[in-house]
């Protein structure tokens, strides 16, 4: 939210004003000028959005059960009591961010350009 807050700071009233005076109503020159200008910032805070959730285990350790269960609560299995399975854990831990990172080098001329244009002026 912050990030989406200074990005939508950053970006020139000029732009929705001209839409304004054009005969746009205010939602459809958010629509039309501010989220096609913002699209970077978007999906920069998806990104780090999905990467949040996709980590996440205290949630997932307490909201789910028994049968059904996320990927960073498997993680307990392998540590045991006669041991912990350092092969195993490793091999599941690039296996689970494969998604993050095949995600990051997707958007990645978005995350650039988002995180620099919605960067809080000091």
């Amino acid at each position: 939210m912050w990030m989406m807050f200074a990005y939508f700071r950053g970006m020139p009233k000029s732009m929705e004003e001209a839409a304004l005076v054009d005969g746009c109503t205010r939602w459809e020159a958010f629509w039309r000028v501010a989220v096609p200008l913002a699209a970077p910032g978007i999906v920069a805070a998806a990104v780090f959005a999905f990467i949040a959730c996709w980590t996440e285990f205290f949630f997932a350790l307490i909201l789910t059960s028994r049968t059904a269960f996320t990927l960073p609560t498997v993680f307990r299995a392998f540590i045991g009591f006669q041991g912990a399975q350092y092969g195993e854990a490793a091999a599941l831990a690039i296996v689970s961010l494969v998604p993050s990172i095949a995600l990051g080098v997707l958007a990645q001329r978005h995350l650039v350009r988002g995180l620099t244009l919605g960067a809080v002026r000091g």
